[in-house]
């Protein structure tokens, strides 16, 4: 029960400050709101497929148009993520969304944040980032935090037992 709480509640705070950010231009523009998606694991990964529903579902719950909503994953589970495999996941994204601009991207969990903050922000250099699931703290100081933002999650062993 404990992880589906947070789960909820961090979909809800990323939501709301995705909306805060443009639920006025959606309406004033009469246009939906253009969102990349990218995780780190595959779409048939529990945890992924968990916070991927969360996320779209409030979206389209709070939002007076429905989004565009392109989403990737990485499928980091099977894969090896390293620098030579970001950049060449990198370099397919460019030719398939040149012409596709985001007003915002979504990344989850640990890999999509280091391949969001080292090589997203590179094709995207405008659009805001948002992050959930993420573990390594240390991520913290390569953000950059005009445009960068998103949730922490502390892993709580001992409670979750309990």
């Amino acid at each position: 029960m404990f992880p589906l709480r947070i789960n909820w509640l961090l979909l809800r705070a990323l939501s709301v400050c995705i909306l805060s950010m443009w639920a006025s231009v959606a309406v004033a523009a009469a246009d939906s709101v253009r969102i990349l998606i990218v995780h780190a694991y595959s779409q048939e990964y529990p945890w992924t497929k968990g916070q991927h529903q969360g996320f779209v579902d409030r979206l389209n719950h709070t939002l007076d148009i429905p989004p565009t909503i392109k989403t990737e994953y990485l499928d980091t589970k099977r894969v090896n993520f390293d620098q030579n495999y970001a950049d060449r996941f990198a370099t397919f994204l460019w030719y398939k969304y040149q012409d596709f601009q985001p007003e915002a991207i979504y990344v989850t969990d640990d890999n999509g944040l280091k391949f969001g903050v080292q090589n997203l922000a590179k094709l995207f250099p405008d659009t805001p980032l948002f992050f959930s699931g993420v573990n390594d703290y240390s991520m913290m100081s390569k953000l950059d935090k005009t445009r960068q933002t998103g949730v922490f999650e502390k892993k709580e062993i001992g409670p979750n037992l309990d």
